[in-house]
């Protein structure tokens, strides 16, 4: 009797430790899965955070301030747009917000400026920059550095270190569109907005220019 019980436990130890090597090798792949998910994760929002990081230095050098917001849903319930700018928040209320969206791949042309738009609308802004991880991803049939529809534009930078001098005249440009709306109810120089912006224009020509003879 004993030795038939004897038996009967070790049978039980046995379907016991298969079991458990089971529930083990299920854990262990639940685990990899979560790791694998979470890098891909991290590996997207670290260049949402360094183009974040880039653009936070370049708008505390104008008395602007920059909030990244790509984690929280907008007026509409979104998350689109990953950095708002607030111009003169520094110094008082602010006078008008740039939205900055990062983006790692290529987006169509349609997909791009449907997330511009929506990124306006989600964090009230009047003026949108896709900011994308090499020329290679800018969007077909488009161009880095060029305004469109008045509120729109598109700067590459480089995937691990944002080229803070491309951020920096997409920033400017924007900066001085929305200076240059409010005129009639701002106390600032008109003109000399004005004749920024055409330099600045000329600045991102020239930025293009460059970007082209390097490349080739």
């Amino acid at each position: 009797a004993h030795s038939k019980a004897e038996r009967a436990m070790q049978a039980q130890l046995g379907e016991m430790r298969k079991e458990l090597g089971r529930l083990l090798e299920r854990d262990e792949g639940e685990r990899r899965l979560a790791e694998a998910e979470e890098a891909g994760t991290r590996k997207g929002r670290s260049f949402e955070e360094r183009v974040h990081g880039a653009l936070e230095r370049i708008a505390a050098a104008r008395g602007d301030c920059g909030h990244h917001v790509g984690d929280e849903p907008g007026i509409g319930g979104t998350k689109k747009g990953d950095t708002v700018i607030e111009i003169g928040a520094s110094d008082g209320p602010a006078v008008g917000r740039i939205v900055f969206e990062a983006k790692d791949d290529q987006l169509s042309k349609n997909k791009a400026w449907s997330e511009l738009n929506g990124a306006m609308a989600e964090r009230q802004a009047e003026f949108a920059v896709l900011v994308v991880a090499g020329e290679e991803n800018v969007p077909s049939g488009r161009e880095q550095l060029a305004e469109y529809e008045g509120n729109k534009m598109i700067v590459a930078v480089d995937a691990e270190l944002p080229d803070e001098l491309g951020l920096d005249l997409a920033y400017r440009y924007a900066r001085l569109r929305l200076m240059l709306k409010r005129e009639g109810e701002l106390s600032l120089d008109a003109g000399g907005v004005r004749d920024a912006v055409e330099e600045a224009r000329s600045a991102l020509k020239s930025a293009q220019a460059i970007r082209l003879a390097l490349t080739n």
